[in-house]
């Protein structure tokens, strides 16, 4: 499947079929799956033949400063509310966090 750059992409199917779950895949809530994800050039498109870069080896911190999603369910960790909001930081910055709690009113 090839999720084209700039453009919205809209993930439809039946209940159950995995949407939520591709999505948490993407947003690097889950780590576990099968089969490789890239990100950036694509074979079809690219006459050198590069095939984009790992997601895995890609930071959450950056990844998440990219994209986003707003999804159905609210789901809370069984964490800390700050490691809730800071998912994948290892350290928390602190400003960060209370400047997202600010946006987020809460």
């Amino acid at each position: 499947m090839l999720i084209p750059e700039n453009k919205v992409t809209a993930i439809v199917g039946t209940s159950g079929s995995g949407k939520t779950t591709l999505v948490k895949i993407l947003l690097k809530v889950y780590e576990q799956y099968e089969g490789d994800i890239r990100v950036g050039e694509n074979n079809s498109d690219n006459k050198q033949g590069k095939a984009g870069a790992k997601f895995s080896f890609i930071s959450h911190k950056y990844w998440r400063s990219t994209c986003g999603a707003v999804l159905q369910d609210g789901y809370i960790f069984n964490e800390s509310i700050a490691r809730n909001i800071a998912v994948g930081d290892d350290l928390i910055d602190t400003n960060r966090l209370l400047q997202s709690c600010q946006i987020a009113n809460i």
